[in-house]
């Protein structure tokens, strides 16, 4: 039970971690709300 549950936590933070590293790029680089990373992960996720 403990195990999983801490695989469960290690993955969601890894995912945060990746998406505000993504969105924290984009902002430096275009001054713009993340636009191709950020939109572009969750549509190919949704298809």
């Amino acid at each position: 039970m403990i195990v999983r549950v801490a695989e469960l936590v290690v993955v969601i933070a890894t995912r945060f971690s990746t998406l505000a590293a993504a969105t924290a790029e984009d902002v430096s680089t275009n001054r713009q709300p993340a636009r191709p990373r950020a939109r572009l992960t969750p549509e190919v996720i949704k298809k």
